[in-house]
């Protein structure tokens, strides 16, 4: 005749049964935290640095603008899209301004001692993976040019849409900065 270990009044069996179905509870519950705490939201930085410099004609300024998106330590994002506009402080945008090197350039491959190598095709963009990515911790600067006039303050609103690869969500990213106009000083040192 077998014995079966009972505690408090259930066979071992029951027991190993309800400790099961306890930890499947457990991990759903974990999951919806982690769902409803924002965990699974794509965690990406973005910085906007402007600089502005005087050019030889007075009544404009040249302003160059770089903004750094930085990937948090979640999910790998694939960069769609980003531009800036330009505006005056008060009133409506004067230019929409494309980020440079958001595309994957394409590439070929030639022979070198033996090996295949792969080299850059800066004529063409890579119509298979458009896309770039980046993984976690990576970080990733574009560029923008545009000549504004000298006496405004120039509004600068930066805008980069991306999507993580494993999710149909469609993120995006702002940053917003103001260029004050170039003090007489300013203007004589950058001479």
């Amino acid at each position: 005749m077998e014995h079966s270990l009972v505690i408090l009044g259930l066979p071992l069996s029951d027991w190993e049964h309800v400790a099961k179905v306890l930890g499947v509870a457990g991990a759903l519950v974990f999951f919806i935290y982690k769902v409803v705490s924002g965990y699974l939201i794509t965690n990406m930085t973005l910085r906007l640095d402007c600089v502005r410099r005087p050019t030889a004609d007075e009544a404009s300024d040249d302003l160059r603008i770089s903004v750094t998106v930085i990937k948090g330590d979640r999910g790998t994002v694939a960069i769609h899209d980003a531009a800036v506009q330009l505006s005056p402080a008060s009133g409506p945008p004067f230019a929409t301004v494309a980020l440079h090197s958001l595309e994957r350039q394409s590439y070929r491959s030639e022979d070198s001692a033996g090996k295949s190598r792969k080299r850059i095709r800066w004529d063409k963009h890579s119509s298979e993976s458009p896309f770039l990515n980046l993984s976690p911790g990576e970080e990733m600067t574009f560029g923008a040019y545009h000549r504004i006039p000298s006496t405004d303050v120039c509004r600068v609103e930066a805008i980069v849409l991306g999507k993580r690869t494993t999710s149909p969500a469609v993120a995006q990213w702002r940053g917003s900065a103001f260029v004050l106009p170039l003090t007489p000083k300013e203007r004589r040192d950058a001479a």
